[in-house]
């Protein structure tokens, strides 16, 4: 004998409802979770943006105000005028010497002079090759990635050019001399030498 029960239809499974919505609804948190979290880390990542260059920007203005000190205001007025006494002398010797000339001269003329100067001016000498030691640094902090190379083109290329002229020779003349003390004497400056040399930037 078949019971018939009334109302027997199968009811809706409420508890795979909800535990479908309460999916849906983790799964809704989790995205907005995730932008939120994501616009966080940009807000982050461009703030920490913003601070480094600002702390750029505060350190190249402390740099240019501790060259434009008088501390190295006295070594580039002791290097320009190491500079200018040498192309004059120069002009006079060679008029009709090239202007390309006239530079590699310089080279060799300024290193003899140099030498002369370690024997008998310790302080003018010392003057001098301050410069080479501004740029040595900034070499190193190019090479740390502390500051752009083009920030210290920018800024003190001419500069760099007058060092070029004036200590390059000189430099390399120092460590062919002295192989054991000097071999690494203003090493960074080299690589930042050939850099703006194969930039172009010492034109």
């Amino acid at each position: 004998m078949v019971i018939c029960i009334p109302n027997c239809a199968v009811e809706p499974d409420f508890i795979s409802i909800i535990a479908m919505l309460a999916t849906v609804v983790l799964a809704f948190s989790a995205v907005i979770a995730l932008l939120y979290t994501r616009g966080q880390v940009s807000a982050l990542v461009s703030a920490h943006k913003q601070a480094l260059k600002t702390e750029k920007g505060r350190f190249l203005f402390d740099l240019d105000r501790m060259y434009e000190d008088t501390h190295f205001a006295n070594s580039r007025v002791a290097l320009y005028d190491h500079i200018d006494k040498i192309r004059v002398d120069l002009r006079k010797r060679f008029p009709n010497a090239s202007h390309e000339d006239q530079n590699e001269m310089m080279k060799e003329e300024s290193s003899k002079l140099l030498f002369k100067l370690m024997q008998s001016n310790g302080e003018e000498y010392t003057q001098i090759m301050k410069m080479c030691g501004f740029f040595e640094t900034l070499s190193f902090f190019i090479k740390r990635g502390y500051i752009d190379y083009q920030d210290v083109i920018e800024l003190y290329g001419p500069a760099l050019i007058s060092v070029v002229d004036s200590c390059s020779s000189h430099i390399a003349k120092r460590r062919e001399m002295n192989p054991v003390g000097d071999t690494r004497l203003y090493e960074n400056i080299d690589a930042l030498i050939e850099r703006a040399r194969n930039n172009n930037d010492l034109n």
